[in-house]
């Protein structure tokens, strides 16, 4: 009797020693030539859910529909295709060539390969995403950058109410508002005013919670960015309207709406101006210690912020979770981006250094080369 022998076929071998497919969305991206600080950016952002879901169906199914009058709808398309890349694509990487090329036809500083920083990318990015999709009517304020007026409802000198800013998907995920409080140190005179912002950025210098701790995003730094009233410098002193002349003040900020997503800035770039550019530069690498859940940012609400009972549920909720980080790796001459994020799809972390995904434990992803934080409500 012969005993005729099972035929393995190669693609079966291939099959066996092929890498397990990864979660969609963890997937690497090639370095096109000191891009480290795009990718890590872009690892973060293809994490949040909304802003994936608005893309892969209304943009990439429908691009007529995700345009504003004046747009090109490069960008959007770019990203949208990004977005499909990273999601379908379930191991093998990919560069974005398309999409940075999109990001520096919105700003030329971007259009070549020197090194640049991913917090400054993502505000262009998502300045450029808001631009592009925003409704055919015009915005008085680009997103996250502020356009300071009076709040009418204050004892301040007559000036109209802000106008809200056009509609964006964009404005809608990452933007929130933050009212500032300048009081005149001799009349006690106070005015308000209330600005968007996309990122929080914190000061972490000084920050220590004694001679051997490291600073904290919890209570105490967030309070330190937001709470702790400072007077100005002698050359920025205030116009008091009340006393008719400029005069010392404090200052306070509150959070008067929270985004669905909202990103901290580590300011670990140290200079008298130019940011990490400058020669002058310098890193701070102090650990900063971040909760992975459970953040609570509802005791930096202004009155008038606090979420109302009539609200939905998940609008009223100040409860936010982490789910990615944009790392800085070394120092400032030859330093470099990487991501931590945590999977849409199995809740599990991944170290994302360009082309290459590493799944890693839960404890590994807070670090002293933390950069920007970002967290979903």
């Amino acid at each position: 009797m012969t005993v005729v022998e099972p035929v393995v076929e190669d693609t079966q071998i291939i099959q066996e020693l092929r890498k397990p497919e990864s979660p969609h969305g963890i997937v690497g991206l090639f370095n096109l030539g000191n891009t480290c600080y795009f990718n890590s950016a872009l690892q973060c952002l293809i994490q949040t859910p909304d802003l994936v879901h608005y893309f892969l169906t209304t943009v990439f199914k429908t691009p007529e529909l995700a345009r504003s009058e004046n747009s090109s709808s490069t960008l959007n398309s770019n990203f949208s295709s990004y977005s499909n890349n990273s999601m379908e694509n379930l191991s093998n990487p990919f560069g974005p060539k398309m999409l940075k090329e999109a990001v520096a036809q919105f700003n030329e500083s971007f259009a070549g390969f020197d090194q640049q920083d991913s917090q400054e990318l993502l505000q262009v990015l998502l300045d450029a995403l808001y631009e592009d999709l925003k409704p055919n009517h015009p915005s008085p304020t680009p997103l996250g950058i502020s356009e300071l007026s009076l709040d009418p409802a204050c004892n301040a000198e007559t000036s109209p109410a802000p106008t809200p800013p056009a509609s964006s998907p964009i404005a809608k995920i990452f933007q929130g508002c933050m009212k500032s409080y300048i009081k005149c140190t001799d009349c006690s005179f106070v005015s308000t005013k209330i600005d968007p912002y996309t990122l929080l950025s914190v000061p972490i210098a000084n920050g220590t919670d004694g001679p051997c701790r490291p600073p904290r995003i919890t209570t105490t730094i967030i309070s330190s960015a937001l709470h702790t009233p400072g007077f100005l410098k002698l050359r920025d002193l205030w116009y008091c309207p009340e006393c008719k002349t400029r005069k010392q003040i404090v200052k306070k900020l509150d959070l008067e709406s929270t985004p669905e997503v909202l990103i901290f800035h580590l300011k670990r770039f140290s200079s008298s101006g130019g940011g990490f550019r400058n020669s002058a530069s310098r890193k701070i690498k102090a650990l900063v210690e971040f909760p992975l859940m459970g953040l609570d940012v509802s005791a930096f609400m202004s009155p008038q912020g606090q979420p109302q009972k009539l609200l939905p549920p998940s609008l009223q909720s100040q409860i936010y979770d982490l789910y990615a980080v944009s790392n800085h790796i070394g120092g400032l001459g030859g330093g470099h981006y990487t991501a931590c994020v945590k999977s849409i799809e199995n809740g599990k972390w991944y170290d994302m250094d360009d082309d290459r995904v590493t799944e890693i434990a839960e404890d590994s992803v807070m670090t002293s080369d933390a950069y920007l934080l970002f967290y979903k409500r």
